[in-house]
């Protein structure tokens, strides 16, 4: 028998303070994401991570409004407490939901979805109540049920259990090169558990590389990598206007101010970490790392010539 999930745990011995910790500290990170993505879709958050993240490490915190819409962050303060209402809720329905769909998975022979993809599904869901309860004239359109549907509620769910599209990985990728720009160290078998054991591709094979390297190096060398990270987190989605935050600094970065700058590397990456830093030796530290792991066909003969991953 395998090591028992810690949503085994809690219905066989129930919830307590230490279970419900270990349940933020190994999912809070992962919704905190799932309500960012969703959010992200329809508007410029601004300091709402920083707010959402605070939530995470002190649930009775009171949130700092500076900088951020009260809107936004009621909202997301509104999702936040709905799925831990769902999930902590006395005799933990929603767990049992779930031991129930593993169940009938099982029996009809299908593949069942890992508790994190089912717990996307949750917050989705959750996101979908608050927006369409949400008073004003800017309340999400595509959050609402369709004209004619006479039971919206049945809708909210039939949305919320869709099959998982590609883009619920790139939440959690993103969540991750959110740690590893961070003082974090991402361990890197739950990044193969979580990313590359659904997409075995570049992009999560050199989140698991720097993952690896974050827990080997030190000083220098370790601040060197950082400064890649920066920079290829900085190449990652859309084309962003304005500059970045004056007080942006190596040790306050996030893939909420990194991502979208399109940073160059001399003009940008160095002058921000204060060196001259030479990506190729960062880059040629990933190679040897990859050359000597499982994933070594993803790196292609022209990427070891030209120096590129």
């Amino acid at each position: 028998m395998g090591k028992q999930e810690l949503w085994e745990e809690v219905l066989e011995h129930g919830w307590s303070p230490q279970r419900i910790q270990a349940f933020v500290r190994c999912y809070g990170s992962l919704v905190r994401a799932c309500i960012l993505y969703h959010l992200r879709c329809y508007g410029n958050l601004g300091a709402l991570e920083a707010q959402l993240r605070a939530l995470e490490e002190s649930p009775a915190r009171q949130p700092d409004r500076r900088g951020t819409p009260g809107e936004w962050l009621d909202l997301a303060q509104d999702i936040w407490q709905g799925v831990w209402l769902e999930i902590l809720s006395e005799g933990s329905p929603y767990l049992k939901r779930y031991q129930s769909y593993v169940e009938r998975q099982q029996r009809e022979g299908k593949p069942v979805r890992p508790f994190r993809d089912y717990l996307k599904g949750l917050v989705r869901y959750v996101f979908l109540k608050k927006a369409e309860d949400r008073p004003g004239r800017r309340s999400l359109p595509w959050a609402q049920a369709p004209p004619g549907i006479e039971d919206p509620e049945s809708w909210l769910e039939a949305q919320a259990s869709r099959p998982l599209e590609p883009l619920s990985l790139s939440v959690e990728l993103d969540a991750y090169w959110d740690q590893l720009l961070r003082c974090l160290r991402p361990q890197a078998e739950c990044i193969e558990q979580d990313l590359i054991q659904l997409s075995r591709e570049p992009a999560t094979v050199l989140c698991w590389a720097c993952a690896v390297l974050k827990q080997q190096l030190e000083g220098q060398a370790l601040e060197n990598l950082l400064a890649f990270i920066t920079f290829f987190c900085s190449q990652r989605g859309r084309q962003r206007s304005g500059p970045p935050p004056e007080d942006l600094n190596p040790k306050n970065l996030t893939l909420e101010v990194v991502a979208g700058r399109y940073w160059r590397w001399e003009e940008d990456i160095c002058r921000l970490f204060g060196k001259k830093i030479r990506k190729d030796r960062v880059i040629s530290q990933i190679q040897e790392l990859l050359k000597a792991s499982p994933y070594r066909d993803l790196i292609s003969a022209e990427g070891e010539r030209d120096g590129s991953i």
